[in-house]
């Protein structure tokens, strides 16, 4: 208990706050539901999941993204996806629905 005492306790001394922290570590916080469909279009489209995907903002979610059947689902009251976080959200919500062959790096389940 000590030792995880002692991280947090750097980590507020060196960033002062959460929102700093993530942003130094995560991007900023994406500005608009339009950049962030751009950017979750253009992810769909590299991995060839365009036409089988669907994306939503909720205004009631309380995670940031969540994946339910074909729908992708992004909170927006307010947008706190970030710019450094989204592909690997997308990769996380989105791996387990595409073909098995389709992209191994998309596909791939942790120890595999």
């Amino acid at each position: 208990m000590q030792v995880a005492k002692q991280i947090l306790e750097n980590v507020i001394a060196k960033y002062k706050s959460e929102t700093a922290y993530l942003d130094a570590v995560a991007g900023a916080v994406i500005a608009s539901e339009a950049i962030v469909a751009d950017m979750v279009g253009e992810w769909l489209h590299k991995h060839h999941l365009q036409d089988t995907v669907k994306l939503m903002f909720s205004e009631t979610m309380v995670a940031p993204a969540s994946m339910s059947y074909d729908t992708i689902s992004i909170a927006a009251a307010p947008l706190r996806i970030r710019e450094e976080t989204l592909a690997s959200t997308l990769n996380h919500e989105v791996a387990y629905t595409s073909e098995p062959d389709s992209d191994p790096s998309i596909n791939s389940k942790p120890g595999s």
